[in-house]
């Protein structure tokens, strides 16, 4: 089994405590997306969707990506 050396391992920690606390106005956000894409957003995502050529009772399993919201 491999270990991370101490200087690995807190090298996040230089960051600041703020680090991981993504973004702070996540319905904002979702609101400049909205605007940004003139409304096409979901239109967007439904086409990155469609790209990845799931069929029914596929799974996708969506890690870390969007707001939340």
């Amino acid at each position: 089994m491999h270990h991370m050396r101490s200087e690995a391992r807190n090298a996040g920690a230089a960051i600041g405590p703020d680090a991981n606390k993504g973004i702070g106005f996540p319905r904002l956000y979702d609101l400049l997306v909205l605007m940004l894409t003139r409304g096409r957003d979901r239109a967007y995502r439904e086409a990155l969707l469609d790209l990845t050529g799931l069929a029914p009772g596929f799974h996708l399993l969506d890690v870390g990506c969007g707001t939340g919201t």
